[in-house]
């Protein structure tokens, strides 16, 4: 498990944090072209993976969540809409 691994050995991983309003999102790095991102929005929580390439988001998955919500196909492209939004943030 990543999570494991983050206990173990946080020195070979970068972090970044985005903090705004009601919405926080930690981005750690866990390879190369991978990020683990944990979404916190209102009361909900996400567990994402993401891969880049060139920099852009590259594909997207949702590990886990936290909450009283419906994954829909409507979720699912705001959750990604707002990764990016919070990825160009961060650079």
């Amino acid at each position: 498990m990543i999570t494991q691994g983050l206990l173990l050995n946080n020195q070979c991983y970068t972090e970044k944090k985005v903090d705004r309003d009601m919405v926080k999102a930690n981005f750690v790095k866990t390879g190369d072209t991978q990020y683990q991102i944990t979404l916190e929005v209102s009361t909900n929580k996400f567990l994402l993976n993401v891969w880049t390439l060139a920099n852009e988001i590259e594909s997207f998955e949702v590990v886990a969540i936290k909450g009283f919500i419906e994954l829909t196909t409507k979720v699912l492209s705001l959750l990604k809409r707002l990764v990016v939004h919070l990825w160009n943030m961060i650079d």
